[in-house]
C-alpha cells in the first residue's frame, strides 16, 4: 500500500515530524505490527535577488544597490525576515574597497554609498548574501554585482541592450523586446537575438561582448550591434 500526500505539506523547515505506521490483517486487529519514522522537514532554497547599477561608472554618483526583491518560496509573504549580509571586494584582493572606515549606508536589504568612497579605475564586486535560520534548518543563497568607477570628468559609453524576438525565420520578422512580443522566458530550442542600442555621442565606441560560459566572442564596433546565440551555444 502507497500512501501519498500532496503537497504543499503544511510543515516548518528544520522541524521534525514523528510518523507511525501499523498494520493489521482485515477484519481482526488482535495481530498487528507497527513501524515508526521520523520525517524531517527541508525548506526549498532561497533566492537571492540584487538590484543595481554595474560596469564603468562616473564616481560621483551615488550607488544604490537593492536586495529587497530576494524571497524565500515557503515564505512568500515575509512572516519570517530575511537576514542580509553584505561584502566588498576589490579585483586586486586583498587590498581593500574602502581606505576609511566609512561604507556608505547599510540598512537591512539596501546599501547606498557614493562612489567617491572607492578607489578609481578598479574593478569591484559587492555581494548579498540572503539567509534564514528555522529550528535546525540553515538556508541561504547569494547574488553580486561589480562595478568600476571611472573619473567623472571622462566620458562613459552608454546604451541598452535588447532581445529580438522574430516571429519566423526571416530576421524582418523580428520584434523588440520593449514591444512585448518577447515571451518572459527565452526557449532553448531556438537562437537567441540581442542588439546594442549606444546612445548618441558614442556611435564610434567599441563594443566586447562577454560571457564567462562564451569564450569566443569577438569585438565589433557599430551603431547598432548585434548579437545572435544558436541553441547549442547556449548548452
Amino acid at each position: 500500500m502507497l500512501q501519498v500526500l500532496s503537497g504543499p505539506v503544511p510543515a516548518t523547515p528544520g522541524k521534525s515530524y514523528p510518523v507511525k505506521l501499523t498494520v493489521w490483517f482485515s477484519g481482526s486487529k488482535e495481530t498487528s505490527s507497527s513501524a515508526d519514522l521520523v520525517l524531517r522537514a527541508v525548506g526549498s532554497p532561497l533566492i537571492a535577488d540584487l538590484k543595481g547599477v554595474s560596469g564603468d561608472i562616473k564616481d560621483d554618483r551615488l550607488i544604490k544597490l537593492d536586495a529587497s526583491a530576494s524571497s524565500d518560496p515557503d515564505d512568500p509573504t515575509g512572516n519570517v525576515p530575511l537576514q542580509y549580509t553584505w561584502t566588498c571586494s576589490r579585483e586586486d584582493f586583498p587590498a581593500p574597497c574602502f581606505s576609511s572606515s566609512s561604507w556608505g549606508d547599510i540598512n537591512g536589504a539596501r546599501w547606498e554609498l557614493p562612489a567617491s568612497l572607492l578607489a578609481v579605475n578598479k574593478l569591484h564586486t559587492f555581494k548579498v548574501t540572503v539567509s534564514k535560520v528555522s529550528n535546525t534548518d540553515t538556508r541561504s543563497d547569494a547574488d553580486e554585482i561589480s562595478l568600476t568607477p571611472r573619473p567623472a570628468q571622462l566620458p562613459i559609453p552608454t546604451g541598452r541592450i535588447i532581445q529580438l524576438c522574430s516571429r519566423s525565420s526571416s530576421a524582418s520578422a523580428a520584434a523588440t523586446s520593449a514591444s512585448g512580443s518577447c515571451p518572459d522566458k527565452h526557449n532553448s530550442d531556438g537562437p537567441l537575438s540581442l542588439q546594442l542600442k549606444l546612445n548618441a555621442g558614442f556611435e564610434a565606441a567599441a563594443v566586447t561582448w562577454q560571457s564567462p560560459q562564451l569564450p569566443n566572442l569577438t569585438s565589433t564596433t557599430g551603431t547598432s550591434l548585434q548579437l545572435t546565440l544558436q541553441p547549442q551555444d547556449l548548452k
